[in-house]
């Protein structure tokens, strides 16, 4: 009896290192799983299959439902990544909130640098 414990020692071990490896890839418990970058709607909401027919027709608790996942999983997304929402109370970035207008610029921009000169026009720029 003694030499069979001893014999499943080492697949026990092997065992529960496969069961912790591959436990990541059923955490998320999400009805809708994303595809590539995208969490699909569901199938009544899809508009391509709308068009084919025999799509069942959503009930009223289909956009709840679905919203409801999706925010469940926004939460554990943002949970795993140990995000911090304190950033955006930074006195000095609260200007962005407010801000209509954000204007973006590319640093190679001839109305920000002069490349026949080699210097910046900033005054020009703005």
């Amino acid at each position: 009896m003694k030499a069979n414990i001893q014999f499943l020692r080492p697949i026990a071990g092997l065992v529960a290192l496969a069961i912790l490896c591959t436990a990541p890839l059923f955490a998320q418990d999400t009805q809708y799983r994303e595809t590539g970058q995208l969490i699909p709607a569901p199938p009544c909401m899809a508009l391509g299959d709308i068009g084919r027919g025999g799509v069942p027709p959503c009930t009223a608790l289909t956009h709840r439902d679905w919203l409801t996942d999706i925010t469940h999983w926004r939460t554990e997304r943002l949970i795993r990544i140990g995000y911090d929402p304190g950033r955006y109370e930074l006195p000095a970035l609260k200007w962005a909130q407010s801000a209509f207008m954000q204007p973006q610029m590319m640093v190679h921009d001839r109305y920000f640098y002069d490349p026949v000169a080699g210097k910046y026009t900033v005054d020009k720029y703005l």
